[in-house]
Order: C-alpha cells, then sequence, then structure tokens
C-alpha cells in the first residue's frame, strides 16, 4: 500500500483541521496516511 503524509496547519479555528481529517478519511481507502497536526491539541476532538 501506497503511503502518504498529510499535514495540518491550523491556528485561528478549526475549519483546517476538520476538512483536513475529512480530505484523510477518504485516502485512507487507497493509501496509509500519516497525519500531522500543526496546531494545538483539541480536547474532544478525534
Amino acid at each position: 500500500m501506497k503511503r502518504i503524509m498529510f499535514y495540518c496547519q491550523h491556528i485561528l479555528g478549526m475549519g483546517h483541521l476538520v476538512r483536513s481529517r475529512e480530505i484523510v478519511r477518504g485516502l485512507t481507502k487507497d493509501f496509509q496516511v500519516c497525519f500531522i497536526n500543526g496546531g494545538e491539541i483539541i480536547q474532544g476532538f478525534e
């Protein structure tokens, strides 16, 4: 299986993180994905 590294930098709000998470979910069907979060930890967000 091919591998992808996906980086998301979010600073103000959660929009980029939420959209990136959905993109990564779609990619996991065909790829092994390493999702790197470049922002603060958001409690309760998985």
